[in-house]
């Protein structure tokens, strides 16, 4: 079997896959272009299973085959993605690879909920291949900094408590269009752009919002660090109004509120554990549950950084820094750790507990 060595470039906070890049020519590997799935399709998932072994220090694993059918493509508000439906799907395909009856692939699984998965497509994983490749660091997802729900009748209420009158939302119920902010983070891009909770929606750039998947995926389209226009219906002003927001950027799933918002440029993202010339990964929820930690994984280290001579290395899961727990935190990506300073890491090695003293660095 070929053996290739790669190096790891980033994350993509959009699909939160990981990239390597082969650092190796590659000859015996074609692109094919996958025909469009359809609902009923039979699709096959390989991902490693454990097996069973006779000695207690080794874990022997194999490739196994799950079989599954398209449910469902979501193909209007969200094209990158596809849903699985199988008897057999279970958390332990998680990061498998979905394959057509032709041998074509469609897509790698991300997320599961009892018999149904979803998968990232084949094209959206080259997508983010390319994002990540194009900055050569990770890129974060574009952040907003609102929590928000899809216009309905059942917030009526709230929205008088904050606000509207009887006539006004009738008119807004009628449309069926818009997303109601009910909470604005501060230092966001929301915060920024003076949106506030109540405020509707309606329409980004030129296209109606219909609904909140929807408004994700527009939000997806446009980018990090990119401008998009909203029209918005504010209580108690008559007309709508538009505000040009730039978007920011996070590694955190939506609406996550421990966050610590910077200024998001379009370059390449410095900051955080690249300082120290860190690389490291949030550990799934699986993993964190299997493992009994919390924190990130540690997938690459630069052997004269700061880390490096310090004694970090990869595999290591960093819990702490300077005794700040780390958590699924996004400031460990951007906050900007000073490198002229001593900091202390508090990680887990080998099931061992472990502080590594980050010594002072001269640029």
């Amino acid at each position: 079997m070929p053996t290739y060595r790669a190096r790891y470039v980033g994350i993509d906070g959009q699909t939160g896959l990981s990239v390597l890049q082969v650092t190796q020519a590659l000859t015996d590997i074609s692109e094919t272009t996958p025909r469009k799935v359809s609902d009923g399709e039979t699709i096959r998932v390989f991902a490693p299973e454990r097996v069973s072994s006779d000695i207690p220090s080794q874990i022997l694993v194999r490739i196994g085959k799950t079989d599954a059918k398209i449910a469902k493509t979501k193909a209007r508000v969200e094209p990158d993605r596809v849903m699985l439906r199988g008897a057999k799907l279970s958390p332990n395909v998680l990061g498998g690879v979905a394959c057509n009856q032709t041998g074509q692939t469609v897509g790698i699984v991300d997320e599961i909920e009892g018999t149904n998965a979803k998968l990232v497509t084949a094209d959206a994983v080259r997508a983010a291949a390319r994002r990540v490749l194009d900055r050569q660091s990770s890129v974060p997802r574009p952040l907003l900094g609102i929590r928000g729900e899809e216009l309905d009748s059942g917030a009526k209420n709230w929205l008088l408590s904050v606000g509207w009158d009887d006539k006004q939302l009738e008119q807004l119920f009628e449309k069926q269009i818009g997303i109601v902010l009910k909470s604005v983070l501060p230092g966001t891009p929301a915060a920024f752009a003076n949106l506030h909770p109540g405020d509707i929606i309606i329409r980004v750039d030129d296209k109606d919002v219909k609904g909140a998947d929807e408004f994700s995926q527009m939000l997806r389209q446009a980018g990090t660090g990119e401008d998009v226009k909203f029209t918005v219906e504010r209580p108690n002003v008559k007309s709508p109004f538009t505000l040009e927001v730039r978007l920011g950027g996070a590694f955190q799933p939506e609406f996550e509120w421990k966050f610590e918002m910077p200024d998001m440029p379009k370059m390449k993202i410095e900051g955080g554990l690249k300082n120290f010339g860190v690389e490291a990964v949030p550990l799934s929820t699986k993993s964190a549950t299997q493992w009994g930690i919390q924190g990130v994984l540690v997938v690459s280290v630069e052997p004269d950084s700061a880390a490096g001579r310090g004694g970090l290395k990869e595999g290591d899961v960093i819990e702490s820094i300077d005794g700040r727990i780390v958590g699924r935190g996004a400031w460990i990506y951007m906050y900007p750790f000073n490198k002229k300073e001593k900091h202390t890491f508090s990680v887990v090695r080998a099931k061992e507990k472990k502080q590594i003293v980050v010594e002072p660095m001269d640029d």
